[in-house]
C-alpha cells in the first residue's frame, strides 16, 4: 500500500506577502507495521530457489565457485548501494 505525502509551508517574504511552496515529498510503504521509505533506486525482487540439480560435477563446481565469490563481494555491493 504505497502512500505519497506532500508537505506545504507558507513563507512570508520581506513585503509581508505569503506564498505556498512544496517543501518535501516523501513516499513510503507500510508493511506489517514497518515503514519503508522509497528511494530513487529500487532493487528487483529476489527469487529463492530450492535444492538445485546439476548435470555433472563440473556444473556443480562452477556454481559453488560463483556462490562463494558472490558471498564475498555482497557486503561491498551493499555498502556501495548505500553510498550511492
Amino acid at each position: 500500500m504505497p502512500v505519497l505525502l506532500f508537505a506545504q509551508t507558507k513563507t512570508v517574504g520581506h513585503s509581508g506577502a505569503t506564498s505556498d511552496s512544496i517543501q518535501t515529498t516523501l513516499e513510503y510503504h507500510v508493511i506489517n507495521g514497518d515503514t519503508l521509505y522509497v528511494d530513487d533506486m529500487d532493487l528487483e525482487e529476489v527469487v529463492l530457489l530450492g535444492k538445485l540439480k546439476f548435470k555433472d560435477k563440473l556444473a556443480r563446481r562452477k556454481y559453488l565457485i560463483l556462490r562463494r565469490k558472490t558471498r564475498k563481494v555482497y557486503p561491498y555491493a551493499k555498502l556501495a548501494a548505500e553510498r550511492l
